[in-house]
């Protein structure tokens, strides 16, 4: 439209025709305006990627804190899981030792439990044993009482020969209780007379008991030598009774030292002799090579030389 518009004007009037012209020159300006202007046009196309842009810049931070938060809370989580482990392991070791003190306390308690029965035990034995000693003391007072009626009536008390030392009564001449007494009283009346001070008069024979001291078997023999005497020889069970009679009037010494020692061919008395068949004596063992009569016991005893016990001395009493 634009030809055909300057042809006509070119043809009628030059001055429409030049006014085409400029008209053309305005628009050939106008569209190397239009190319001046381009960029315009390409910065208009960039500007709906800029919400893209910023939502992912939005994202990408959104990611960042994410992953830091998390391992902050991932962190926070991992130290309070381990405070719960120390925390259970530290109720785990409360609960153990709350578990052994229950069991030491119920072992205590099973202790002193065992500890009470024992001292109620304790408690009645000992009150058996006060009440046996109670027995005792009633019995030795009846015992006394008994001794005491038995000095009035009889010169001696006839006690139980101990299996340890025994006489066979059926072979003896001497076992004959009443013909002994009978001879025993009509011979009380003349003890003064065969005896000296303090000797007590039995039989043919002289005795003195010494009971506040003790000596060896050799001292004890020396000292009665020295009385012109020796240590006794017990020949008779009538004799050991009246030995047992005599030596209850010890204080301290219950004990005494005899004649009777070991040799190599075995038990002998001072005066040579060797004991009877009628008398059984255990064999001397080492170290016990002498004898004593045990007044507790009645009986005669093996035992050291050099221990210290009470003697009785024996001499041959004064002829009518």
């Amino acid at each position: 439209m634009t030809t055909e518009k300057r042809e006509t004007t070119f043809t009628d009037n030059v001055y429409e025709a030049g006014e085409g012209i400029e008209e053309e020159d305005v628009y050939v300006n106008a569209e190397h305006n239009t190319g001046d202007k381009t960029p315009d046009t390409s910065d208009k196309r960039f500007r709906p990627f800029i919400p893209v842009a910023v939502g992912w810049v939005i994202l990408l931070v959104i990611m960042v804190l994410r992953i830091h938060f998390t391992s902050v809370i991932s962190t926070k989580l991992s130290n309070e899981i381990k405070s719960s482990d120390q925390a259970n392991r530290h109720l785990s070791a409360v609960i153990k030792a709350k578990e052994n003190f229950s069991s030491l306390t119920d072992q205590l308690k099973a202790e002193n439990q065992q500890l009470k029965e024992e001292n109620q035990q304790m408690k009645e034995e000992n009150q058996q044993m006060k009440e046996e000693n109670q027995q005792l003391k009633a019995e030795n007072q009846q015992l006394r009482a008994g001794n005491e009626n038995t000095t009035t009536t009889s010169p001696l008390r006839i006690r139980v020969t101990p299996t340890w030392m025994t006489w066979i009564e059926t072979t003896s001449p001497w076992w004959n209780q009443t013909e002994w007494r009978s001879y025993y009283y009509k011979r009380k009346k003349r003890q003064a007379e065969p005896c000296q001070s303090g000797w007590f008069h039995f039989q043919d024979s002289c005795y003195a008991i010494w009971s506040n001291t003790s000596s060896s078997w050799e001292e004890a023999r020396d000292d009665c030598r020295g009385k012109t005497a020796d240590l006794v020889v017990i020949e008779s069970p009538e004799e050991q009774e009246f030995i047992s009679y005599i030596t209850q009037t010890g204080l301290r010494i219950s004990s005494y030292w005899i004649s009777l020692r070991a040799e190599a061919d075995g038990w002998q008395l001072v005066n040579g002799s060797d004991l009877t068949k009628d008398v059984r004596m255990q064999q001397p063992a080492d170290g016990h090579r002498c004898a004593i009569f045990a007044q507790e016991s009645n009986g005669w005893k093996a035992v050291s030389c050099q221990l210290k016990y009470g003697w009785i001395c024996e001499k041959k009493a004064s002829s009518d």
